[in-house]
């Protein structure tokens, strides 16, 4: 199965952010490619041309599922860990028993995960709200909490600054943004464009609000005035 889009454009972000942060995990030579690994709940396997970009950037790239059992001593291995959803952290109410023990082992490794950043690990997440977003919400702020972030189950809306405005925001499915820092991991970006749709009527979220507790934090882009999250 090839990669989904949205890992695509993660893996991308993790080009940025290899290219402006220090690692964690491993210690990792100056010459040594970056070691990244890729945990999703459908267990996608890359495209070979996303393969070749990373590894011309020095970024070797493995995925497994992220529900498989995952242990400190192997997460050591990488110097950074790539989330890009959290389907499996959804209750799992009136289904069959393997969706039951996936999202006991999903919490699991996610604590696993958490211990691993407050080793020095380096993480990358994307938050995917398909569903259930108040139980995911609940999963990653036990996993980002400890480093003075989280996110909300709710949706960012712009009215005044997106592709309907023109006809008073009627029907509107994405918004844009300008404020966008002056930093590495902006790419040189001058706008952003971002979903702002509800993707259906049980908390599928297409763009969620981080919150930041952290001052350390740097909000690389933020919405135009006026946004607000519902």
């Amino acid at each position: 199965m090839r990669i989904g889009t949205s890992v695509a454009a993660l893996m991308c972000c993790l080009a940025l952010f290899m290219a402006s942060a220090g690692l964690g995990g491993s210690a990792r030579a100056a010459d040594e490619p970056v070691n990244a690994l890729l945990l999703t709940t459908s267990f996608e396997k890359p495209a070979p041309e996303l393969e070749e970009k990373l590894a011309a950037q020095s970024i070797r790239l493995v995925s497994a599922k992220l529900s498989a059992p995952l242990s400190r001593e192997y997460l050591r291995l990488f110097h950074v860990v790539v989330i890009p959803d959290f389907e499996g952290a959804q209750t799992p109410f009136f289904v069959p028993t393997d969706f039951v023990v996936r999202y006991f082992d999903t919490l699991r490794n996610l604590d696993t995960v958490r211990e691993y950043v407050s080793e020095g690990g380096g993480l990358l997440v994307s938050p995917c709200m398909n569903g259930a977003g108040a139980e995911v919400a609940e999963a990653v702020a036990a996993l980002l909490e400890p480093i003075g972030a989280g996110i909300m189950a709710a949706q960012v809306r712009d009215d005044a600054n997106n592709n309907a405005a023109a006809d008073g925001g009627k029907g509107a499915t994405y918004a844009w943004t300008t404020r966008i820092e002056n930093h590495p991991a902006a790419g040189g970006a001058v706008r952003l464009w971002y979903p702002i749709n509800m993707l259906r009527w049980d908390d599928a979220y297409a763009c969620v609000p981080l919150t930041l507790a952290d001052r350390a934090w740097q909000a690389v882009v933020r919405g135009l005035p006026g946004r607000f999250s519902a």
